[in-house]
């Protein structure tokens, strides 16, 4: 006799679960997992996978316990409260990467470049991805570019392998914020990609370096 599919939900998912609760109101077609008293996920063909289904829910609860500890931690705290803090020079890892992006790119990236002397940054975001904004001083040249706000669209890897994408925007002839977000989702917190990554985004193959 075949296992009843809603039984073996439950078999598979109990290691991960408190508290679940299985229904079946419209026969076999249909499974309903409560997880944690929250999060509702339904599958309405048992022959979709149910395989697939258990795998994408454990998927979601590791995720899930990831992100709440990751809220509940004291270094979230922190980066919280450094988007509040005043602006301050770039580090060496922020002012190498705003470098060679503007070097590499077009012509019109380049004329960015004067804008680097003085620059200034603080923390734009407080998920744990390591984007700032940037402030021009005053008295510096301003770019002539006719390009759109992007200035540069870059795929890379941190030190840690990471897949990060990297986007440099600007707006009204001054660099504005550089952009560095997760494409893999695997950390909450990650670090600047390493220069020899990089690669236009549009080319795709995140295991070739850079061209130079």
């Amino acid at each position: 006799m075949e296992a009843c599919p809603w039984d073996l939900a439950r078999f598979c998912l109990a290691p991960s679960l408190k508290g679940e609760t299985v229904r079946h109101p419209a026969g076999p077609c249909r499974i309903k997992l409560t997880l944690y008293g929250s999060a509702l996920w339904e599958v309405d063909r048992i022959d979709m996978g149910l395989r697939s289904f258990i795998g994408a829910q454990r998927t979601k609860i590791r995720f899930w316990r990831r992100d709440r500890q990751w809220h509940r931690s004291e270094r979230k705290k922190e980066i919280s409260d450094e988007g509040d803090f005043p602006p301050r020079l770039l580090t060496p890892g922020e002012n190498e990467l705003l470098r060679w992006i503007l070097e590499h790119g077009a012509e019109e990236s380049r004329s960015f470049l004067p804008q680097i002397e003085g620059i200034q940054a603080v923390r734009s975001c407080t998920c744990g991805c390591p984007s700032i904004r940037l402030y021009v001083p005053e008295g510096i040249a301003l770019s002539a570019t006719d390009s759109g706000r992007i200035i540069s669209d870059l795929l890379g890897r941190t030190q840690k392998g990471e897949l990060v994408g990297v986007l440099l925007f600007q707006a009204g002839g001054k660099l504005c914020e550089l952009e560095i977000y997760s494409l893999d989702g695997e950390a909450n917190e990650f670090g600047l990609p390493m220069i020899d990554s990089l690669i236009p985004f549009d080319a795709g193959d995140q295991n070739s370096p850079a061209a130079s």
